[in-house]
């Protein structure tokens, strides 16, 4: 939501940016209201207080469930989750991962 937030600002992907920088290697990263409040202040969020607003936003709440129903409905389980024509790669993977499902793709293509 806050990502969400940030992004009715322009700043959706400095938002993201910044999560991702914090996150553990492993695990879950801990979200609290002041660390939300630190990052939209650390990427520069002009109108702290509409973030603030928006970041309870019924609107963006629906756009989230909606991608969460999505993810769901391909099979992603983990972040990151990438789709490679019928392929789901999940989680942080190898070169050789990708590669494979792209040749794999690239050969079923090939054979229809």
């Amino acid at each position: 939501m806050a990502a969400r937030a940030a992004g009715e600002q322009d700043l959706y992907w400095e938002y993201h940016d910044a999560m991702y920088r914090d996150a553990p290697e492993r695990g879950h990263l801990k979200i609290t209201d002041k660390k939300i409040m630190d990052w939209a202040n650390e990427i520069g969020v002009p109108d702290l207080e509409q973030f603030e607003k928006d970041s309870d936003s019924p609107e963006l709440r629906a756009k989230v469930d909606a991608d969460t129903r999505e993810a769901r409905r391909v099979g992603a389980t983990g972040t990151p989750t990438f789709l490679i024509g019928r392929d789901l790669i999940v989680g942080a993977q190898p070169t050789e991962a990708f590669q494979q499902a792209i040749d794999e793709q690239l050969e079923a293509l090939e054979d229809s």
